[in-house]
């Protein structure tokens, strides 16, 4: 369905008066399939902070999940489906598990691939360590809980989790695909290769032994949105 579709956008959009493409890598991409330059208007996505606000506090949340005292979380929020890349992060954060046994992850969303994940966890016995929270109507509620927040996917146009994210002060470790680099720069956060899950466990490991680190690119993430 999803390639039916990409196949349609590609053949109407050369009929549209307007366009509106997110990033200016996605410009790049229209251009290239054929939309004239000067029909394409790029308009970031933006957040209304608004409608991110907590429902629950932060400690309700973790003792709900059963995360304790000084644990700590790493977060990742997304459809669970192939080009999100949540296989590459549970491989990396199984090396991760080498150094910080204690550590948890939780994966906020819900899709196709979840049964694949669930039994990867379980087949390489780290499921005690990987919370699935399925979707969730209120994301706000979790981003005031993690760490970091991983954004390990393959392709991406700009993704709003990053800019939720960066609001709470969330540190974030984003692969560097789609319109990601354009909002991650000037050390507000941290960029890895797609599907390179050594770089994915190295950078885990830098922010999670380094709380100043951690503490500066949530700052600067917060800033970078104004």
């Amino acid at each position: 369905k999803l390639r039916l579709y990409n196949r349609l956008d590609k053949m109407l959009l050369k009929y549209a008066d307007r366009v509106v493409a997110v990033s200016e890598s996605m410009k790049e991409l229209l251009k290239d399939s054929g939309i004239k330059k000067d029909k394409i208007k790029v308009i970031y996505n933006a957040i209304d902070k608004a409608h991110l606000r907590p429902a629950a506090s932060s400690e309700s949340i973790r003792e709900y999940y059963g995360i304790k005292g000084e644990q700590k979380l790493i977060g990742v929020v997304g459809r669970l489906s192939p080009e999100k890349g949540h296989l590459i992060f549970l491989k990396a954060f199984q090396k991760l598990l080498n150094v910080y046994p204690k550590v948890r992850a939780l994966l906020i969303g819900d899709g196709p691939e979840r049964k694949i994940l669930e039994e990867f966890c379980k087949k390489n016995g780290i499921e005690e360590n990987v919370i699935f929270a399925g979707y969730q109507e209120n994301v706000a509620n979790f981003y005031q809980i993690f760490d970091v927040m991983v954004l390990p996917s393959f392709t991406e146009g700009l993704p709003n989790v990053v800019l939720e994210a960066m609001l709470f002060k969330t540190p974030v470790i984003a692969t560097s695909v789609g319109g990601v680099p354009e909002i991650i720069n000037n050390n507000n956060g941290l960029l890895v290769p797609p599907n390179n899950q050594e770089a994915l466990t190295d950078n885990m490991i830098k922010l999670l032994q380094n709380d100043e680190l951690r503490i500066s690119l949530g700052l600067k993430g917060r800033e970078s949105l104004y």
